[in-house]
C-alpha cells in the first residue's frame, strides 16, 4: 500500500527508521500511538478546543510521533496523507476517525 503514495527514497527512509528503532522501539511508538489517540478522543468527547493548551499539546505530541515516522519529511507526509484519505479501510485499521484528525489537524495549526 505504502509503495502507491511514496517514493523509493520516501520507503527507504521509513524502512530506515524501523529498522533503527528495532522491535522493542516498534512496539512502544505503537503503545505511544495507541495512548495519544485515547486522549485524543477524550478531548473531542469532552469538547476541548483544539487550540487550547491541551489541544496544543495533544497537537505537538502527534507531531512528534508523525515526524519520528517520517523524518520530518514534509513529502513522506504528504503521501501518507494521501493514502489515508485514499485507501479504503485505512481509517478503520487505524482507527482514525475524521473528527478526530480534524480535531488534531487545528490542534497543529494546519
Amino acid at each position: 500500500m505504502f509503495e502507491k503514495h511514496l517514493n523509493e527514497k520516501q520507503l527507504a527512509g521509513i524502512e530506515t527508521r524501523r529498522s533503527t528503532l528495532g522491535p522493542e522501539g516498534l512496539l512502544k511508538a505503537q503503545e505511544s500511538w495507541t495512548a495519544l489517540k485515547a486522549e485524543v478522543r477524550t478531548a473531542v468527547a469532552n469538547g476541548v478546543a483544539p487550540t487550547s493548551a491541551e489541544g496544543k499539546a495533544l497537537g505537538a505530541r502527534w507531531k512528534t510521533l508523525v515526524d519520528s515516522f517520517t523524518g520530518g519529511d514534509a513529502g513522506t507526509e504528504a503521501g501518507l496523507k494521501h493514502m489515508y484519505h485514499h485507501e479504503a479501510g485505512l481509517k478503520k485499521v487505524t482507527g482514525n476517525d475524521d473528527a478526530m484528525v480534524d480535531w488534531i489537524n487545528k490542534a497543529i495549526g494546519r
